[in-house]
């Protein structure tokens, strides 16, 4: 999958950039992508957890600004800029 998109990572097809699996890690600043299904979390920011699964797809748990902790994968996040200081 990763071939299939070299590209998008070099900016080939336009101002894209996807988050690559290695900079989204626990203390990692996130925030909910528009047009998540989960419509009350869509520009909510919060601080990744945990990272679970495959290196090519991580599934994240992300503590959300309101306090919850969800979980999400990892197309539907993006960075926020600097990191969070963990506890």
């Amino acid at each position: 999958m990763l071939q299939q998109c070299k590209g998008l990572y070099n900016g080939k097809y336009g101002r894209a950039r996807f988050m690559q699996w290695h900079e989204m890690r626990p203390g990692m600043k996130v925030r909910v992508k528009e047009g998540h299904w989960k419509s009350q979390f869509v520009g909510m920011s919060g601080v990744v957890e945990q990272r679970w699964g495959n290196p090519d797809l991580p599934a994240l748990d992300v503590r959300l600004e309101n306090g919850s902790l969800e979980f999400f994968w990892s197309y539907e996040l993006r960075t926020v800029q600097g990191e969070a200081r963990t506890a």
